[in-house]
C-alpha cells in the first residue's frame, strides 16, 4: 500500500476493513507496520520490549548491543554483555527518561542470573546473582520488576533503591505449587504456562492449561504475603475492552477500542509451535472458547515464539517480509 500503509488509516476506516476480513490470519497481514532498514551488522534479536528490539552482532559471543525502535529508526547503544540471552526494558525510552534495562545471562546448565542498567551507567549492575531457571516473562509495576521463570518461580525486585544501584530481590516461595493447586486434576489438565502482565494499572497472573480444562485460561490478582508466599483469591473474569498478550518475553495489554483488529476480553498466547500447525492461541475468557491462528507460511523458517521476537537471525530479510 502506498503512503503510510495500514497503520496510517483512520481508526474508523481500519475497523470497517477489519470487519470484512475472513480470518485472523488476514488481520495479522494488515497490522504489519512499515519499518526502515535495521542497523547494519546486528542480525540477531535477543529481546523485544515496548516496541524496541534488542540487537546483537553474534548469537554466542556478542561485542555490540543496541536497542532499535523500528518505526523511528532510533538506536541506543548499551554496554555489551557476553553472553546475553534476553534483554527487557521497563518503558519506552522515547516516552520516558525513567526507564531501565534488565539483562539475563546464563548461570550453570539451565539457570539465568539478571543484571540491571540505567541510562548513564557505565556498566551493568548485578540484580539477582542467585539466579532462577530460564526467565519466561517480566512485568514492571509500581517501581518493581516481577519476573517468572519457566518453572513458575517468581522473583520481585524493588527498583526504587535510592543511592544503592543494586535492587533488593525477593523470591516468592512455592508459587508453582499454588498455581498447580488451582486445578485439582492437574495430571489430566497440566499447566501450559503462567505469565505476569499489567492491565489497567493492575498486576495480573495469567494461568493457561492443556487439555479439555473447563476454563482453559484463568486470570488472578496475585497477593504477596509477608512470609514471601503467593496467594490467589480474586479471579478476574472480565478485562473490559482490553486483551492480554502473553508468551516468552514481553507481556502487555491492548484495548480493542484503540486496536479494532483484536478481540476484547481475550488472552493472546504465542508459544513455541513445535509441530503444531498454529502459533497463536486466543483464549476467550467469557465463553472459554479457544481459537488458533495458523502459522504464516512466509515465516515458516523463522518460527517466532514471542511477540515481535523471532528465534533466528531475521533482519537481513525483515524489510522484504514486512512490505509484502
Amino acid at each position: 500500500m502506498a503512503g503510510g500503509g495500514w497503520s496510517s488509516l483512520p481508526a474508523d476506516l481500519l475497523k470497517e476493513v477489519s470487519a470484512r476480513l475472513s480470518s485472523d490470519a488476514d488481520h495479522l497481514h494488515i497490522t504489519r507496520l512499515e519499518v526502515g532498514a535495521p542497523p547494519a551488522g546486528l542480525p540477531y534479536c535477543c529481546g523485544a520490549s515496548r516496541g524496541w528490539l534488542a540487537l546483537v552482532d553474534d548469537d554466542q559471543s556478542q561485542t555490540r548491543l543496541v536497542l532499535w525502535e523500528p518505526l523511528s529508526g532510533t538506536e541506543i547503544s548499551l554496554p555489551c554483555l557476553s553472553p546475553v540471552t534476553r534483554i527487557f526494558i521497563s518503558d519506552d525510552p522515547l516516552a520516558s527518561s525513567d526507564w531501565i534495562a534488565i539483562a539475563a545471562q546464563i548461570k550453570g546448565e539451565i539457570g539465568q542470573k539478571t543484571l540491571i542498567w540505567r541510562p548513564g551507567d557505565a556498566t551493568w549492575t548485578m540484580m539477582n546473582e542467585r539466579g532462577t531457571c530460564a526467565i519466561d516473562t517480566i512485568a514492571f509495576h509500581g517501581g518493581k520488576a516481577y519476573y517468572i521463570d519457566i518453572q513458575i518461580h517468581i522473583v520481585i525486585c524493588d527498583l526504587s533503591t535510592g543511592s544503592d544501584p543494586s535492587p533488593k530481590c525477593t523470591p516468592i516461595f512455592y508459587a508453582c505449587s499454588v498455581v498447580n493447586k488451582l486445578c485439582r486434576c492437574h495430571r489430566l489438565h497440566p499447566v501450559r504456562g503462567a505469565h505476569l502482565a499489567v492491565c489497567n494499572g493492575e498486576l495480573l497472573l495469567v494461568v493457561l492449561y492443556w487439555g479439555s480444562h473447563p476454563w482453559p485460561a484463568e486470570v488472578y490478582k496475585p497477593v504477596w504475603t509477608p512470609n514471601q508466599r503467593l496467594e490467589l483469591h480474586e479471579r478476574v473474569r472480565d478485562l473490559g475492552d482490553h486483551s492480554l498478550f502473553v508468551g516468552r518475553g514481553d507481556t502487555f495489554a491492548l484495548s480493542a477500542k484503540e486496536f479494532p483488529v483484536i478481540k476484547r476480553n481475550c488472552i493472546y498466547y504465542a508459544d513455541i509451535p513445535w509441530n503444531a500447525p498454529y502459533w497463536i492461541s486466543v483464549f476467550h475468557l467469557e465463553s472459554n472458547v479457544v481459537e488458533t491462528i495458523p502459522y504464516p507460511k512466509e515465516l515458516k523458517d523463522r518460527m517466532p515464539y514471542a511477540w515481535f521476537c523471532p528465534r533466528k537471525p531475521f533482519l537481513s530479510s525483515l524489510e522484504g517480509s514486512l512490505h509484502k
